[in-house]
């Protein structure tokens, strides 16, 4: 279960990043 809930919480932050990475990058272009 360890293993599961650490690949759950890994996959949350990497999509919590692209998120991030996106926004700015469309913030940038809407500049």
């Amino acid at each position: 279960m360890l293993i599961s809930e650490f690949q759950t919480t890994a996959i949350a932050l990497c999509l919590a990043v692209i998120w991030v990475v996106v926004k700015l990058v469309l913030d940038n272009m809407e500049k």
